[in-house]
């Protein structure tokens, strides 16, 4: 059985999906992956999620085939599952804190559509991408009909989920899945950097403008537009842009301290 680790330093939460060699992910530990969320969500010491793969095969190739078995012939039992995995996939897509997923091997089926999830993905060049569910008769269903189609484009997504062919890592960079690909020896480090750069970021100002982009795809140009503002409104009285100003005109580098804003 896998298990969920998690280590904090740096205000980084590294999260470690641990079933290797290829980290499928069953039922048990993606309940436990969102309650793991839940509370980094609520800890204040956090404010950057890192979400990683066990060993160099896999980020994640999805779901526990085995246990998908045992539900087939009942849809009923099927959507139940996907309605609690939902909790899951929609609590990473809507964390209020800056999150990365770092793809070392294959990142299939669920466990793309996990990494998708996330507001970066960086990739080792070994890296493969893939919704195979068609070549098992299946979709996917985990969000990734939706957000990987926000991310590519449909004719893009069209191929991987009609096609079930995966994609290299220099190909999901062109498509615009992924933010870079990275030497497989430097990935780690860097990847890490990356985190504690997001860590040292205004929590709130973060939060706000995950908000807005999210915004920007979901809603209507005026409420997207009125969300901003209004959000930038509320910055205005916020410990963190003053320091920022601050330290701008001191020629320093500033320290902030706010933490998200927990009514939004």
């Amino acid at each position: 059985m896998g298990r969920i680790v998690v280590d904090i330093a740096d205000a980084v939460a590294a999260v470690t999906i641990s079933a290797p060699p290829m980290n499928a992910l069953d039922s048990a530990m993606r309940a436990e992956l969102a309650e793991r969320l839940l509370g980094l969500e609520r800890d204040g010491s956090v404010r950057a999620i890192l979400l990683r793969g066990d060993g160099p095969k896999a980020f994640c190739a999805g779901f526990d085939i085995h246990e998908i078995t045992s539900s087939l012939g009942s849809p009923e039992r099927t959507l139940a599952q996907f309605e609690r995995d939902a909790v899951l996939f929609d609590r990473l897509a809507h964390c209020p804190k800056p999150t990365l997923a770092v793809v070392e091997g294959v990142a299939l089926g669920g466990g793309l559509e996990l990494a998708v999830c996330c507001d970066f993905i960086l990739a080792g060049e070994r890296a493969r991408f893939g919704l195979p569910e068609i070549k098992l008769g299946a979709i996917p269903a985990a969000g990734g009909t939706l957000r990987v189609t926000r991310h590519i484009g449909s004719a893009r997504a069209r191929q991987l989920i009609l096609l079930g062919d995966p994609i290299d890592a220099s190909t999901a960079l062109a498509w615009g899945l992924i933010a870079c690909v990275l030497p497989q020896e430097h990935l780690v480090q860097h990847s890490f950097d990356f985190a504690r750069r997001l860590a040292a970021a205004p929590a709130r100002a973060m939060q706000y403008a995950k908000r807005a982009i999210t915004a920007a795809q979901e809603v209507s140009e005026q409420a997207a537009l009125s969300m901003a503002r209004e959000d930038a409104a509320r910055l205005s009285a916020s410990t963190d842009l003053a320091e920022g100003v601050r330290s701008f005109l001191e020629r320093r580098s500033p320290v902030f301290s706010d933490s998200i804003d927990d009514e939004h």
